[in-house]
């Protein structure tokens, strides 16, 4: 029975409220909820009709009855065809409407066949105002109650008063319809108050969706801005044709390992080189050829070295290695295996079967031996790299070398 319910109910919404589009919003959403509960409500009361209807034809008694509750099934249908195109506000006048004259009619004709039943039939009139509270504006509910009130009025002032008198004290009449009065007016008044403080209450669940949705967008924003500045950063940082850190950001390397090595008096080597007679490669193969020799040093160079270590490219054909932690003699020692892996092999080149030969002429001076400012040991190691260069290039030379070397014979 309960698998037979749920089919029923998903095949009724999904013929009287088809969702042609996916709600954005929180006011879109409770638009769908209300006018599936407006199905909802239908449904029951559509049963119901067409139960009476049956009931009246088998009994034989006059079409009015029958025209009646047929004139309220279709308006009822008509009510569902609205809703089903999402004008829930006038499917809601239209079904509040018909089932209030409806609704009225009923009390006439049952406080005819059954007096007593006049004092309380117009208990179902407060049915009404909260059932419209929960579809339509405040405008709603205080409108029918403002009907309901005036027809409670004249229904006991005037079209019903014998009957009331049989079993109300004349002193109790006013009392009785002013009891009547208020608690329509009441139960208007509440629904109104709901359906304002719903609206208000959706409206403000929409306005925290869209701040959050905005500031989501911002946060995002955000980020990608700060994904970006880090990708200028370190473009601004690095070196285009070798990925490696340019001239800039080796001198900032520099002063931070230099300093560590000041602060806690730790040992600390400089490596600089170039490729020899790089300008022949250029007039003889190309800037093409050059750039892949370039990148192919800085591939080979970097396997020798450590993971504290920096290499970048200090300008043109000149490479700068900064060693942390490091003596003059362990220095020579990665030197040489620098030197060694470049010279061992050709260095392939697009359209060059044969590749590039290419050696290094490497200087090295070491802190404090060799000096100890930035500049001092960048100038130190550039001139042991000239001193490799005189000496015959492809090989490595220490400062102290170039020093001795450029000392008068004594």
């Amino acid at each position: 029975m309960k698998d037979f319910s749920q089919r029923l109910s998903s095949w009724w919404f999904a013929i009287t409220v088809p969702i042609l589009t996916p709600p954005t919003s929180m006011e879109e959403r409770e638009t769908i909820r209300k006018r599936r509960l407006f199905s909802g409500f239908l449904l029951p009361g559509l049963a119901v009709l067409f139960f009476f209807i049956f009931q009246e034809l088998l009994s034989g008694v006059s079409t009015t009855t029958v025209t009646l509750y047929l004139l309220e099934c279709g308006l009822m249908v008509l009510a569902l065809g609205l809703n089903r195109r999402g004008h829930l506000k006038s499917a809601s006048v239209i079904y509040f409407s018909s089932t209030l004259l409806l609704t009225i009619l009923v009390i006439n004709i049952l406080s005819l066949l059954i007096p007593v039943l006049t004092l309380v039939l117009w208990a179902a009139l407060l049915i009404l105002p909260v059932e419209a509270g929960l579809f339509l504006p405040a405008w709603g509910p205080v409108l029918l109650g403002i009907i309901e009130t005036v027809f409670m009025i004249w229904f006991v002032l005037s079209e019903r008063q014998s009957l009331i008198v049989r079993y109300l004290q004349p002193g109790d009449q006013p009392e009785f319809l002013a009891f009547i009065c208020f608690t329509i007016i009441m139960m208007a008044t509440l629904s109104a108050i709901y359906a304002i403080t719903t609206r208000n209450a959706v409206r403000q669940a929409d306005r925290a969706a869209e701040l959050e949705q905005a500031h989501q967008t911002i946060l995002e924003a955000y980020k990608s801005l700060e994904v970006a500045n880090a990708i200028i950063q370190k473009q601004a940082l690095t070196d285009a044709l070798t990925n490696l850190p340019n001239h800039r950001a080796l001198v900032d390397q520099l002063e931070q390992d230099l300093e560590h090595a000041r602060r806690y008096e730790r040992p600390f080597s400089l490596l600089f080189f170039d490729a020899d007679r790089f300008k022949q490669i250029n007039d003889t193969y190309g800037h093409a050829a050059g750039d892949s020799t370039l990148q192919e040093i800085g591939i080979r160079t970097r396997r020798n070295l450590r993971g504290g270590d920096t290499l970048g490219r200090f300008g043109g054909e000149e490479f700068v290695v900064l060693l942390p932690e490091t003596d003059c003699q362990q220095a020579m020692l990665i030197a040489e295996r620098i030197r060694s892996e470049v010279a061992a092999s050709p260095i392939s080149s697009p359209g060059l079967e044969e590749g590039i030969s290419i050696t290094l002429s490497i200087g090295i001076s070491s802190y404090p031996d060799d000096g100890t400012s930035e500049r001092e040991l960048l100038s130190q190691a550039d001139e042991a790299m000239y001193l490799a260069k005189r000496l015959g290039r492809n090989q490595v030379q220490v400062a102290q070398e170039s020093q001795q070397s450029l000392q008068p014979a004594g």
